[in-house]
């Protein structure tokens, strides 16, 4: 499957653990005195594509992310339970795997396309 992998953070205590992420992909993490700190730095060195976002539910923040990268494929989730991330990957007709310390999606894009053609 093609698409654009976006990696999703929940967890507060992330921190330094972005160290080890692969940052050719974009990188969503939520805002928190551990996290905050290397966001500014990540930010400065320009290095990654990183966007953070305030505490909030994933089903609520799965929508944002779609809207700016349409054409995500493939999401690496941390920080989140199997429950929240699997009623919100749902509705994008989704697939979810267990990885060592997250989860990891992928997007039916032919369903999910023909999903939000019908409620057009």
């Amino acid at each position: 499957m093609s698409g654009e992998r976006v990696c999703i953070i929940f967890s507060p205590e992330f921190g330094f653990r972005l160290d080890a992420l692969d940052k050719t992909a974009p990188i969503w993490i939520i805002q928190s005195p551990t996290n905050n700190p290397i966001i500014a730095e990540l930010r400065k060195s320009k290095s990654v594509n990183i966007s953070s976002f305030v505490p909030q539910a994933f089903d609520e923040l799965i929508e944002t992310v779609d809207e700016h990268h349409p054409r995500w494929g493939q999401l690496e989730l941390y920080g989140l339970s199997v429950q929240d991330a699997a009623a919100a990957i749902q509705g994008f007709n989704g697939t979810l795997s267990a990885m060592s310390d997250g989860f990891y999606s992928r997007k039916n894009n032919s369903r999910a396309d023909e999903s939000r053609m019908a409620l057009t």
